[in-house]
C-alpha cells in the first residue's frame, strides 16, 4: 500500500480555475509554509495570479483533528480580520462541495513584496500600518479561547492558555518519549519540570535532561 502524497497538478486544478475565474492555467507552483493545507500559488495566461489554499488529507501533515471544517476555521478568521479592519488577502473563491477539487478550496490575492526581514530595513510605512493592525487585535477581546468559529458559537475551550500549553508540551514528550531511548528514560523528570518541579541537582538525572534539551 503506497504512502506517498499527491499534491494538486495542472491537470488537477483545470476545472475550478475554468468555472472560477474562466481562466487558462499557466503554471503551479507549490509554496513552502502549509502544514494544515496546501498553498499554490496559480498563474494565468492573462490576469494577475493568486493564492490557492487546499485543505485534504494528503495536505495535513498533522493528522486529522477534530470534526471541523478546516475551510469553514479559516473563512471565520477572514470575515473577523476584516470586520476589525486588519488587512488580510482579498477572498476570491470557495468552495467545500468536493465537486471541482477533493477537498475544500479557497482562492485569495497574491500580496507579494519580500519578506518581514527585508521590510524592516524600508521606510515605506508598512511596518507602522503592521503594528497599527496589532495593536487593533490585541484590543479585541473575546468571550473564550480558541478557533473565533468555535468561540463566537460557545464552542471554545474551557481551559486557560496555560493549562493548553501544558497539555500540548506533555503531548510532545509523551512523543519524543517513543521515539528517543534516552527521552523516554528521562520522561518523568520532564513531565516534573513542564509541571513546574524543582530542577534537582547536578548530580541527579535532571542533569541529563539539561543536556536534552540543550541537545548536547
Amino acid at each position: 500500500m503506497s504512502t506517498e502524497r499527491r499534491f494538486a497538478s495542472k491537470e488537477d486544478l483545470g476545472p475550478l480555475v475554468r468555472e472560477a475565474f474562466g481562466e487558462k492555467l499557466e503554471r503551479v507552483e507549490r509554496l513552502r509554509g502549509g502544514t494544515r493545507k496546501g498553498v499554490y500559488r496559480l498563474t494565468f495566461e492573462r490576469g494577475p495570479s493568486v493564492v490557492l489554499y487546499v485543505w485534504a488529507a494528503d495536505e495535513n501533515f498533522w493528522g486529522p483533528g477534530a470534526d471541523k471544517s478546516e475551510m469553514g476555521l479559516f473563512l471565520a478568521a477572514h470575515r473577523e480580520f476584516s470586520e476589525l479592519g486588519v488587512r488580510v488577502p482579498e477572498l476570491r473563491f470557495v468552495d467545500g462541495s468536493g465537486r471541482l477539487y477533493p477537498g475544500e478550496v479557497a482562492v485569495v490575492e497574491d500580496v507579494r513584496g519580500g519578506t518581514l526581514e527585508q521590510r524592516l530595513g524600508s521606510d515605506d510605512g508598512g511596518l507602522e500600518r503592521l503594528a497599527e493592525h496589532l495593536q487593533r487585535m490585541a484590543g479585541h477581546r473575546s468571550a473564550g479561547l480558541g478557533e473565533v468559529g468555535p468561540v463566537k458559537a460557545g464552542e471554545g475551550r474551557r481551559r486557560t492558555c496555560p493549562e493548553v500549553v501544558l497539555g500540548w508540551a506533555l503531548k510532545d514528550v509523551g512523543e519524543a518519549a517513543g521515539r528517543v531511548e534516552a527521552i523516554g528514560h528521562e520522561r518523568a523528570a520532564f513531565e516534573e519540570l513542564l509541571r513546574g518541579g524543582p530542577l534537582r541537582g547536578r548530580g541527579s538525572s535532571n542533569r541529563k535532561v539539561s543536556w536534552l534539551i540543550s541537545g548536547s
